[in-house]
């Protein structure tokens, strides 16, 4: 079906695969890219570009909370 990703692009299986059912018309599967959410700035939340940091897991937690909210027609909370 897929290919194994390589450790130079962990997201590429994912990626590949979600594209692979979004061609087979599938509507119901969402993919959140964290590198949309946080970026990979000189300013990335992370200890070593890699591994988050509290603020980067906030940033992250906010962004899956939102597509949650929207997916499921909940009305948006106030952020703390």
């Amino acid at each position: 079906f897929l290919k194994p990703a390589t450790a130079t692009d962990p997201n590429r299986l994912a990626i590949a695969a979600f594209k692979k059912f979004q061609a087979r018309g599938e509507k119901r599967l969402q993919l959140l890219d964290c590198r949309e959410v946080i970026g990979l700035g000189p300013d990335h939340p992370s200890v070593d570009g890699v591994h988050l940091t509290d603020l980067g897991y906030q940033q992250l937690a906010h962004a899956v909370t939102a597509r949650l909210q929207r997916l499921l027609h909940l009305p948006r909370l106030a952020r703390a």
